[in-house]
């Protein structure tokens, strides 16, 4: 297993990895709508936190060649 860190995503808050790559299974860690350079919610807007919570996992996938397509299940 590898953990895998994504550079434009928010950082992981404790002592936690983006996401796990176990050969070719790849598990993404759930995300919040903090932005990356701040750490902090820079809207209250729930469309604007939307946009931010899905922006954090594609650049996390982007980070080891994936995107969201690739994702075979999420849970809300």
């Amino acid at each position: 297993m590898k953990p895998c860190f994504a550079a434009a995503a928010s950082k992981a808050i404790g002592p936690y990895s983006h996401a796990i790559r176990s050969g070719n299974v790849f598990f993404c860690s759930g995300q919040t709508p903090l932005e990356p350079s701040g750490m902090r919610i820079d809207s209250f807007d729930i469309e604007a936190q939307t946009l931010s919570a899905i922006q954090n996992p594609e650049s996390i996938f982007a980070s080891v060649e994936l995107n969201l397509s690739d994702a075979v299940k999420s849970n809300l």
